[in-house]
């Protein structure tokens, strides 16, 4: 074995005590520069989630579904087990300009000072590249990167409303964004601009896809109330029918007055700046395939309404 580390490993440890004794004044910056007082952004998420479907009929505390008599349990632990996900890309990005003498300056200015000592050799973004963005659900554990295109793709046991992050230490971007994910359901987002002068994200389009249920159905008012069929006691997604279609598996047309609780449903459109979800194709699943599954998960369901309209027809 060959003692000691040569010229090249004293330089390797002089870099790591240099390293070390940043460290200490970093951190005592992010303690005590704390949030984002000065800036004009709120520390509050709550207007975020508020914002988002199903936000304001979320359950303020979480309820486990009543197990089945046949297999006590099993309808909770197939809950937990669903993955939901969030997908998208980031088009743009607005950089906050540093204020001279202000906490964050000084905190990227350290951290690149550590990354020279280092040797990281990371590019300097300059506001325009979209790679190495951390996106990250509030809350949740893990996060992903975005790619050399913006690209990113989380997934999750989200279910309901969620609060994004995007944050980057380099140039000291960070931006925050309200959605809705129902339990099992897919969100994909697209052409994502951060604003980091404001903290805020946002999207040019919120695509929704989740397995439901029908909950209620205002035909007078277009509307059709639906729950993640995972989550049937979670957040109501409200699906505008005047701007959607409705169908059965096999393609029929059905109208509002079709529909009854219970009917499971495959539900896939544009969330609208009012919350609902609109130009949607809704399916509508055969009785006798769905009807199981349906039953199951609206006997957890805290109350029962009376069944809507009339039966679908056997026949073409």
């Amino acid at each position: 074995m060959t003692r000691g580390f040569g010229i090249q490993g004293r330089r390797t440890m002089t870099s790591r005590r240099a390293l070390i004794g940043l460290s200490v004044p970093l951190l005592l910056v992010a303690a005590c520069s704390g949030g984002r007082s000065g800036t004009g952004i709120s520390e509050s998420v709550s207007e975020l989630v508020t914002s988002q479907p199903g936000g304001g009929t979320a359950p303020s505390s979480a309820t486990a579904p009543a197990p089945t008599a046949a297999d006590p349990g099993a309808a909770t632990a197939a809950a937990e087990t669903v993955v939901s996900m969030i997908a998208g890309n980031v088009s743009s990005i607005q950089l906050a300009a540093a204020r001279p003498g202000s906490s964050r300056a000084s905190t990227r200015t350290m951290l690149a000072t550590m990354r020279g000592l280092l040797r990281l050799g990371s590019a300097a973004h300059a506001g325009t590249g979209l790679d190495g963005i951390m996106v990250t659900v509030e809350g949740a554990d893990g996060g992903t990167e975005t790619d050399p295109n913006g690209n990113f793709s989380l997934d999750g046991g989200y279910s309901g409303p969620a609060v994004l992050h995007f944050d980057r230490a380099e140039d000291g971007l960070s931006a925050l964004m309200g959605v809705s994910v129902p339990k099992g359901g897919s969100l994909s987002l697209g052409n994502v601009n951060l604003d980091g002068t404001t903290g805020k994200a946002s999207a040019e389009s919120q695509d929704l896809r989740f397995d439901g249920l029908v909950v209620d159905a205002k035909c007078a008012e277009h509307q059709m109330t639906s729950a993640s069929r995972a989550d049937p006691q979670g957040p109501k997604y409200v699906v505008d029918l005047s701007s959607s279609s409705l169908r059965d598996s096999s393609g029929r047309r059905l109208g509002c007055l079709q529909l009854h609780e219970g009917d499971g449903v495959q539900v896939q459109g544009l969330v609208q700046t009012n919350g609902s979800i609109g130009d949607a194709n809704v399916v509508v699943e055969d009785r006798d395939q769905a009807e199981s599954t349906a039953t199951a998960a609206m006997s957890r369901l805290p109350h029962s309404t009376p069944a809507l309209g009339i039966p679908l027809p056997s026949g073409p």
